[in-house]
Order: C-alpha cells, then sequence, then structure tokens
C-alpha cells in the first residue's frame, strides 16, 4: 500500500515563476552571467550588476505585499482573535495576557508568511483558548449579566476560530488517506521513493506542476544511475536534494538540507562554498529549478569554487551534470 501522497505546490508569492515554463525549458540562468571557461561549460562568476540596488526596494515592496495578503486571506481567523482579546482586556485589564496575545498574533504572521500555507493561523486559536479561559475564570468570579454576555461572546468567537479550522484539517487529512491508501503508486526511478502517490486534488495548475517536477526527478535519477558508482555525495542547486534519499546516495557533509532563498541563504548570509561543497562529487544544476531565483543566487555565491573544481559530464533534458575534476566518471 502507498504511504503517502504527493504535490508540490507552486506558490506565486514565494516563486516568481512564469506559467509558460510548464511548457519549455527554463532559461539557462548563466544567459546574462559571463562563462568560466569558454572552452567547457561552466558556472557564472559574482559579478552585480548596476540595476541590483533595485532589488532591495522591490523586494520591500514584496513583503509587504505578503503581509497584505496573509492578513485579507485570514481576516474572518484575525477579528474573531480580535474580539476575544478586546474581551479579555476588557474583563481583566491584564497586561501580561495582553502581551501574550500579541505575541501569538505577531508569531502566527510570521510563521505565516514564511511557511508554504496561505491560511490558518495556529497561534491565533491557542491564544484565544487562553484568553477565553482567563475570562471564563474572571466571569466565574464576577457572576453577573455583564460578565456573562462577554464570555458567551469571546465563547463564540472561540468557536469561530476553531471550528472551521478542524473542518479544514479533518478534510485533508481524510482526503491524504484515501488518496494515499487507493490510488496507485508512482513508478519512480528513485526507488527509496516508489510508494508515494502522485495526488490530483483538483487543483489543475499544481496537478501539472507537480507532474513536471515529477519528471524532471526522474530524468536526474536515470542519468546519476548511468554514472555507476561514482556518482555519490551529490549536491544540487535547488530548493531540495530528492536524490540523496532516494537513490540511498551517501549524502555530502556541509551541504543545505534545504536551499530556500531568503530562508536558509541569501547573497548576504549564506556558508563558504568551502564549506558547501567540499565534499560534493556531483554537482547538478536544474534546468527546471524549483526556485529560480535562489538557483541564479547560487550560482553567482559560488561560481567561483564550481568553475575550479567541477567540469560537465552530462546532459540531459531536464540536468546539467557536473563532476569534480579529481574524480573519474565516465561521460555521456
Amino acid at each position: 500500500m502507498a504511504v503517502c501522497a504527493m504535490q508540490v505546490r507552486h506558490d506565486g508569492l514565494r516563486i516568481q515563476q512564469h506559467d509558460e515554463v510548464l511548457g519549455q525549458e527554463a532559461e539557462r540562468v548563466d544567459h546574462e552571467l559571463a562563462l568560466a571557461h569558454p572552452d567547457r561549460a561552466g558556472f557564472g562568476n559574482a559579478e552585480r550588476r548596476p540595476h541590483d540596488a533595485d532589488i532591495d526596494v522591490g523586494e520591500l515592496r514584496r513583503r509587504l505585499d505578503i503581509t497584505e495578503r496573509s492578513i485579507a486571506g485570514n481576516l474572518l481567523d484575525w477579528v474573531a482573535f480580535a474580539i476575544v482579546a478586546a474581551a479579555a482586556a476588557v474583563a481583566l485589564r491584564d497586561w501580561r495576557l495582553l502581551l501574550f496575545l500579541g505575541f501569538c498574533g505577531g508569531a502566527g504572521l510570521i510563521i505565516l508568511n514564511q511557511n508554504f500555507q496561505s491560511a490558518g493561523i495556529v497561534t491565533l486559536a491557542a491564544g484565544a483558548v487562553v484568553a477565553a479561559e482567563a475570562v471564563a475564570r474572571r466571569s466565574t468570579a464576577a457572576d453577573g449579566p455583564g460578565a456573562r454576555a462577554v464570555l458567551a461572546g469571546a465563547c463564540v468567537m472561540l468557536l469561530v476560530l476553531l471550528v472551521p479550522m478542524a473542518i479544514g484539517r479533518t478534510i485533508a487529512l481524510a482526503t491524504h488517506v484515501a488518496l494515499a491508501s487507493t490510488k496507485p503508486a508512482h513508478r519512480f526511478a528513485l526507488p527509496r521513493l516508489d510508494r508515494i502517490v502522485l495526488a490530483d486534488t483538483g487543483t489543475v495548475h499544481d496537478t501539472i506542476y507537480t507532474a513536471k517536477y515529477v519528471e524532471t526527478l526522474d530524468d536526474g535519477a536515470r542519468a546519476l544511475s548511468a554514472l555507476g558508482a561514482k556518482a555519490s555525495h551529490v549536491t544540487v542547486l535547488d530548493f531540495v536534494n530528492a536524490f540523496t534519499a532516494g537513490l540511498g546516495l551517501p549524502p555530502p557533509r556541509g551541504d543545505y538540507s534545504v536551499s530556500d532563498y531568503e530562508r536558509t541563504f541569501d547573497r548576504a548570509h549564506h556558508l563558504p562554498a568551502e564549506t558547501v561543497l567540499q565534499d560534493a562529487r556531483i554537482v547538478m544544476e536544474p534546468k527546471w529549478p524549483l526556485d529560480q531565483v535562489g538557483l541564479k543566487a547560487y550560482l553567482e555565491l559560488y561560481a567561483p569554487y564550481l568553475a575550479s573544481h567541477f567540469a560537465l559530464v552530462r546532459e540531459t533534458p531536464s540536468w546539467r551534470i557536473y563532476a569534480r575534476q579529481d574524480a573519474a566518471v565516465p561521460s555521456g
């Protein structure tokens, strides 16, 4: 029986990739970068361009836009949370509770903006539960119509927060179990991932995006298998590396477990090339990356090390595969 369902969700707020990328190979990143060695395939250098200063302003606007959409997409939750917090403030006048509720709201917004989910801020529910319980204690002691009205309002808003969240998570879990139990598993070229079900949940764009990504994984797995025993310690210049786990390969030391631009690294905060790539024997550059911006930054940051230590040994429809120059890997 298949053990899980898989769907790669395309997040337009995080990774700015055009829809037409699904019908053609993504543009080669180093079209805008000078090649390190004109006599062979190489990596781009890290030279910055004059218009890079404009990125900061655009990035600030993007972050503000994400925050606005996060609030607008969860407006009912925020309103219910605000009512519960207001009821607690009126009934208790406890600055420590208000500080806690403010922390729940702020932390929830930050987590949502750094996550792939677009709805359901669990910290709002946690804060509302604490506030409603505190109001209930106060109302029991006061025992008046006003106190009971405040308690009733807080409880109603708490249900407004919790019930849709519980229903949504229940539906998601049931859907996952049903798909994993009834659909045939995808025949991955990655043998250790051969029990994964590719889920079609009715969102056409996500389904096409997932199918394309899986196609690139199968293509890369076949290319690595053709390299034989030398294909180990693989580093992937993309969001995640599915090949180490999927093929049971020894992992390179120092590599990122997740390469998420502006979350695990950026141009100002990153591990040195000697740490990230010191143990890598194979470097895989995707032609269809999950994170186009991250791939571009990766090539710019680590270009000198990559160009001086690695050479192209194989190219497929989805990948350019480079091997460390002192490692004897058959080309093809």
